[in-house]
């Protein structure tokens, strides 16, 4: 008489190191292109926060020129002032008119900032800005006259160059043309 298990034993299924190895490829080629396109989208994410927060700087000098008849004057006397005393100067004349002092900075610029920070250690300035306002007469009309620029990026943040803000408030890009060889001619 043969007795028998009432159930068959189940042959353990494990992955072979082939399908494991072919995974973590795959999942690597994955990433690899996530991370090109995290850095390309982040890219265009900064710039359009970057002319949001121009936007808002630009609202801010229009309702003081509007309500105060007269472009915000930077004092002369402070014309050879460190950097961090310009900012402070223009952060606290438009924070009444609803500009964070956060407004006055590109996210990208902001971020290189952070870096530099963690890099060398030194502390990081209370006041800073990446928004260059333009110097005007007193006129109240002055600003709104000419499509010269209401503000200007410090610094080519952005793929497609520096944002510049105009007196008709639209948003342009501006990008240093890159000089070419000519050809000789014949």
């Amino acid at each position: 008489m043969v007795i028998s298990a009432p159930f068959p034993r189940a042959r353990r299924q494990a992955f072979t190191l082939v399908e494991i190895m072919v995974t973590v490829a795959i999942i690597s080629v994955l990433a690899l292109i996530s991370v090109g396109a995290y850095t390309k989208y982040l890219a265009y994410a900064d710039n359009a926060a970057c002319i949001m927060r121009m936007k808002d700087v630009g609202a801010g000098l229009a309702n003081y020129t509007l309500s105060r008849g007269e472009w915000p004057q930077f004092p002369e006397s402070l014309e050879n002032v460190e950097e961090e005393k310009v900012w402070e100067w223009w952060i606290n004349k438009l924070e009444p008119y609803g500009v964070a002092p956060v407004a006055w900075l590109c996210p990208a610029d902001e971020r290189m900032r952070k870096q530099a920070f963690k890099r060398d250690g030194t502390p990081r300035e209370k006041y800073e800005g990446t928004y260059i306002p333009t110097y005007f007469d007193t006129g109240a009309d002055t600003p709104f006259k000419w499509t010269t620029p209401w503000l200007v990026e410090r610094g080519a943040y952005h793929p497609n160059g520096q944002n510049i803000l105009l007196s008709n408030r639209s948003i342009v890009p501006f990008k240093n043309p890159v000089s070419r060889p000519q050809r000789p001619k014949k």
